[in-house]
């Protein structure tokens, strides 16, 4: 029997890291499922993938592209039913994907055997692994300048003065 793995990824980015590392593992295409809104640039992402889409009305959220199994989303009425059912998840919990990709997201699942999800589990954790950058609007805020002396102090030993400026 046929079981799902899914992950949002914040970025295009990161899915087509996710995607290669899948494909470079030995899953196939009608394995993989993509939910990508239109406005994130899909049929790009999805062309450069080689996978094979159709559009799919998101309720309230616009219009996303679909591949893989998430192809058939594109016949239901209600899709976050659909999709519920498909994923095996709460309609709550659609909602959360749904959202997400409606704002720059990407979903995609892995639709495989029980023994082969774990090590799509694992391709699909490690595809955001490591390092994230730091935007310049956080490597420059004033507040920066001021930890080494937040760190110094220490607010249990201090005496309460009732000023809590200096810290």
């Amino acid at each position: 029997m046929s079981k799902v793995v899914v992950k949002l990824f914040g970025n295009a980015e990161q899915a087509a890291q996710a995607l290669a590392s899948l494909k470079g593992k030995g899953y196939k295409a009608e394995e993989i499922g993509v939910l990508i809104s239109v406005q994130t640039n899909a049929t790009a992402f999805t062309r450069e993938a080689s996978l094979h889409n159709k559009l799919v009305r998101l309720d309230s959220m616009g219009t996303a592209v679909a591949s893989g199994p998430l192809t058939e989303l594109s016949k239901a009425k209600d899709v976050n039913a659909a999709l519920a059912k498909l994923w095996g998840v709460a309609e709550e919990t659609i909602d959360y994907y749904i959202t997400g990709v409606a704002h720059g997201s990407v979903a995609i699942s892995v639709h495989d055997s029980e023994d082969k999800l774990a090590e799509a589990k694992k391709i699909l954790r490690a595809a955001t692994a490591g390092p994230t950058e730091t935007t310049k609007a956080y490597a420059s805020s004033p507040a920066f300048s001021l930890t080494p002396r937040m760190a110094a102090t220490n607010p249990v030993d201090a005496k309460m003065t009732g000023d809590f400026r200096k810290y």
